[in-house]
């Protein structure tokens, strides 16, 4: 639907109409951003120093860029930059060292096996792009998808995000210069966006949505930036047990009405009934604008298991 309106809308700009560019992918540009070669060089001591130091065999580190190779060759759109590469090996590198004895990682002769496959994946390669990002300050937020998902189903949101976009891509026409937005010029634009719609939060109770939206994304960030990336691209969401979340309007009203604010003017949401490890979990999902200000994840899913009184804990504090 935000597609089909973009396009809509594209054809109505004079600018843009007259040189026929009413197709999004004209505005933005997808190849991916690269690490410069500086901050290549860096990544790549991290990885090898972290290989040196747990005494993972060069025939271990080949196997993992293997995997990494057959899921690149896989993939049917943009393929892996030499960076996200070399991020995705740092992980699978992690998660080795902890699916192995670790008596068994400096025996030459009998190689440690992983107590559980690792496989290349979508999810390790968000999670390279989510450490690239912060450690590196590689963009990660362009594209249509991410414009979308940012919008977290919200027309009007969709609209405010893709609005930054188009009016820097009609200067760029009025100018004589190309319409299409690099990828970096799209993802300062988008921060700059989110950072602008959570300023202008004013609603009842909006410092303390503020409050408990902070506290939930430190929580995320400190997950996601594991080096073994547990959660793939990371988490971006509180899950509390369906059962306990019930009591809620009566044993934490104030919790629950500051919840009531949130969810109402798009700072948070809330999916109840998510099946996973044989529970049910209702989820307090950060969207949007403020996953981009913080730089997390924009796929849903991802969460950690925690208790009401975690929701508490920053609405208590002074």
């Amino acid at each position: 639907m935000a597609k089909c309106m973009s396009e809509k809308y594209l054809r109505l700009m004079p600018e843009v109409s007259q040189i026929v560019i009413h197709k999004r992918q004209v505005i933005l540009n997808t190849l991916p951003p690269t690490l410069s070669n500086s901050n290549y060089q860096k990544l790549a001591d991290k990885v090898d120093s972290f290989e040196q130091r747990s005494g993972i065999s060069p025939t271990t580190r080949a196997d993992l860029e293997v995997q990494i190779e057959h899921y690149n060759s896989a993939l049917s759109t943009i393929k892996l930059g030499r960076d996200e590469k070399l991020a995705m090996l740092y992980i699978m590198l992690n998660r080795y060292v902890k699916r192995v004895p670790q008596a068994g990682l400096f025996d030459t002769d009998n190689p440690a096996v992983p107590s559980k496959r690792i496989v290349a994946d979508s999810g390790i390669a968000d999670g390279g792009r989510i450490l690239l990002l912060h450690e590196y300050g590689r963009p990660y937020y362009y594209g249509i998808d991410a414009i979308c998902d940012g919008s977290a189903e919200n027309a009007e949101q969709f609209l405010q995000l893709a609005s930054r976009l188009v009016s820097a891509s009609e200067a760029r026409i009025v100018r004589g210069d190309s319409s299409s937005l690099p990828s970096a010029y799209q993802h300062k634009l988008l921060m700059e966006k989110a950072n602008e719609v959570v300023r202008e939060w004013i609603f009842p109770r909006h410092a303390e949505v503020k409050k408990l939206c902070m506290y939930i994304a430190a929580e995320c960030k400190r997950k996601s930036l594991e080096p073994n990336a547990s959660l793939g691209g990371g988490a971006n969401a509180f899950g509390i047990l369906d059962e306990e979340f019930d009591e809620l309007p009566v044993k934490h009203s104030e919790l629950a009405h500051t919840l009531k604010f949130g969810v109402a003017y798009g700072a948070l949401s809330i999916k109840r009934n998510h099946g996973t490890k044989k529970r049910l979990w209702t989820l307090i999902e950060l969207t949007g604008p403020f996953l981009i200000t913080q730089g997390l994840t924009l796929s849903r899913g991802g969460f950690l298991e925690k208790q009401l009184k975690d929701l508490l804990f920053p609405l208590e504090e002074a």
